[in-house]
């Protein structure tokens, strides 16, 4: 994000003024920029451990540890916790939703799009990050592709352009990486029979749109990072002690893994089993 997240902020500052702007993470070195964003009020998380300057008019101090504390429960109701100290407002219960995407006006979706598909969405992080702990590798999502279109459904490849240059996804179905915008991918994953794709922007979108979704998760916490009050979302995460560990490096010392390469929670993960999951989320209807 660059030095404390400045281009970020300019960014926001541009699209401004705002009324309101909430800062979701607690490093303080990602608050030093935030007067930029030229917003009336400012709220945000700070660390415990910090007692001196804030950017912020309202606020939460957290301990730098809770994000690692499942018993904390969703990471979403930490943010509500800030959303209710900053407007006053009580959480009334909702999930994320952003179906109001679905009635933007949009140029039609590239390829001849059949009725029955599944989205794979290859990467994670963004542009500014990448976490190679969240990363299922490319073999695998090469093969769970042909699982898929040998069960006879279309797989539809989605990304950014840089990620359709890093993966080079191969020919098997419909490659629509870096050829779609925001509202366009968001009525692809609404109508998708269901997307597969990391922790990551897609999986939660299609959420948001009222999509079906199967997250495969390795070093991030189900509990503190999966669905949040969404029927239709589904996960996947391989069993291992150290999972979630919540850190951007496989550091683990595992010696019974030798046949694998890290990070073990992803290349252990097989996609004959991710596919034998995706299987089961299209049979539920209930979600979970």
């Amino acid at each position: 994000m660059g030095f404390g997240g400045f281009p970020v902020w300019r960014e926001i500052g541009r699209q401004g003024p705002w009324d309101l702007v909430m800062n979701l993470d607690f490093l303080f070195r990602l608050s030093l920029f935030l007067p930029l964003t030229r917003s009336r009020w400012k709220a945000g998380l700070q660390s415990m451990r910090r007692r001196f300057y804030s950017p912020y008019d309202s606020f939460l101090r957290l301990d730098p540890d809770e994000g690692q504390n499942q018993d904390q429960g969703h990471a979403s109701l930490t943010y509500l916790r800030l959303w209710e100290a900053a407007t006053g407002f009580q959480d009334l219960g909702f999930g994320y939703d952003l179906r109001h995407l679905l009635s933007r006006n949009t140029e039609p979706l590239p390829g001849n799009l059949p009725s029955n598909f599944v989205c794979l969405a290859p990467a994670t992080g963004n542009v500014f990050n990448r976490i190679p702990t969240k990363q299922w590798p490319f073999s695998h999502w090469k093969e769970l592709a042909t699982l898929i279109s040998e069960s006879g459904m279309t797989v539809v490849w989605i990304g950014t352009a840089e990620e359709q240059a890093a993966f080079n996804p191969p020919q098997i179905g419909i490659n629509l990486m870096g050829r779609v915008n925001l509202a366009q991918l968001a009525k692809l994953l609404a109508a998708a029979t269901i997307c597969v794709a990391h922790d990551s922007g897609p999986f939660h979108l299609a959420l948001a749109v009222g999509g079906r979704a199967l997250g495969i998760y390795g070093s991030t916490s189900v509990t503190r990072l999966g669905p949040f009050r969404a029927p239709t979302g589904f996960t996947i995460q391989e069993t291992l002690p150290c999972v979630p560990c919540l850190k951007s490096e496989c550091l683990v010392q595992l010696p019974d893994f030798s046949e694998y390469s890290r990070p073990y929670c992803m290349t252990k993960l097989t996609p004959r089993a991710v596919f034998n999951r995706l299987g089961s989320c299209l049979k539920d209807k209930s979600g979970g």
